[in-house]
């Protein structure tokens, strides 16, 4: 019984400690389009506050170039633009299709 409630104790001790709760820290990288989440899908979670980030990607055909800023929390602002290879655009000579979001 001892044992038992030692256990118990532990287990309740590991649930409810602040660092074992979850955090979107480590879930805030941005997707291939540049907004916070998963590859190509986004998610609710933001950036802390203060934060912002450039970058480019590219999968193939798409290529991003982006900018994200979040002045506070639960707030983030994304710009992009996206290249697509191999897809010419409805102009003649204007190149690749491009696209600005």
């Amino acid at each position: 019984m001892v044992v038992f409630l030692g256990a118990l104790a532990v287990a309740g001790g590991l649930f409810f400690s602040p660092a074992a709760r979850s955090h979107d820290e480590p879930f805030t990288f941005p997707s291939n389009s540049g907004v916070t989440g998963l590859m190509n899908v986004p998610t609710a979670r933001v950036m802390r506050e203060k934060l912002w980030r450039a970058g480019i990607s590219y999968a193939r055909p798409y290529w991003y170039y982006y900018g994200t800023v979040s002045p506070f929390e639960g707030f983030e602002v994304n710009g992009r633009f996206t290249k697509v290879e191999g897809l010419p655009a409805l102009s003649p000579g204007y190149g690749d299709f491009k696209d600005k979001a």
